[in-house]
């Protein structure tokens, strides 16, 4: 799946991410026989309860960007946003 990128927010600096084991993940939800679940772009399954769990963090892009957070190649390939994000 690839991230629609949209004009007002170009640098996908709101798009809400997780950080698991210190990558930051795009964030989706997933629709499947089983129900509803929240997983990356990559395809980690995340907890029923990310929110609550101490492993993950949850934010918007900008907020990992500014911190160095390394993103995830696999849910930011090269060329998805602009470099000076």
């Amino acid at each position: 799946m690839t991230i629609d990128i949209p004009e007002f927010d170009s640098n996908l600096e709101g798009y809400s991410c997780y950080v698991v084991e210190a990558l930051c993940h795009a964030k989706r939800t997933v629709y499947n026989e089983d129900g509803e679940h929240q997983a990356t772009e990559c395809g980690m399954r995340l907890p029923d309860a990310p929110l609550h769990d101490p492993d993950v963090e949850i934010g918007p892009r900008v907020e990992f960007v500014e911190n160095d957070v390394d993103m995830c190649p696999e849910c930011w390939p090269d060329g998805l946003v602009d470099e000076a994000s």
